[in-house]
């Protein structure tokens, strides 16, 4: 696998199909809690925000917390919600060329190399944590406790 990165972006995105019926039910298109400290994840939600839709059955979510069962909070980067269904995006500051396979990645630029662990695994972690906090909730219990499917691309 070799993913080029391209400017202005120079993050790839993982992401994760799911589907979720209650989201697109909010009244705003975009929703983001606070900004970024990472530059590249603020230049990836301007990029992404930019050709969004803006209007009806799209939504996103960007940069929230849930807790989970283990009592941590976990970060998501991007939820976005549409006609097709959910994705759960997560931003990666890794420039130049990208090769590896499903369980590591080595980033080369300026002759420079970066080995790292294939953001999906940490993905599916919280997939499964957020699946998990979803059919804890009261909401989804209510409605006789189905979560979203979630499927990792």
């Amino acid at each position: 696998m070799s993913i080029r990165a391209r400017a202005p972006l120079r993050v790839r995105a993982i992401l994760l199909a799911a589907h979720c019926t209650n989201i697109a039910r909010m009244a705003e298109i975009w929703h983001e809690q606070g900004e970024s400290p990472n530059p590249y994840e603020r230049e990836a939600l301007a990029w992404v925000r930019s050709w969004f839709p803006d209007h009806e059955p799209w939504r996103a979510f960007a940069r929230f917390t849930f807790p989970g069962a283990d009592g941590r909070d976990h970060e998501i980067d991007l939820l976005v919600a549409g006609p097709t269904g959910c994705f759960l995006i997560e931003f990666k500051g890794h420039e130049g060329c990208i090769t590896g396979d499903a369980r590591d990645l080595v980033s080369t630029s300026n002759g420079r190399r970066n080995a790292f662990e294939h953001p999906k695994r940490l993905l599916k972690s919280k997939v499964d944590k957020l699946v998990e906090a979803l059919r804890e909730s009261k909401a989804y219990r209510a409605r006789g406790g189905r979560p979203p499917f979630i499927e990792p691309l």
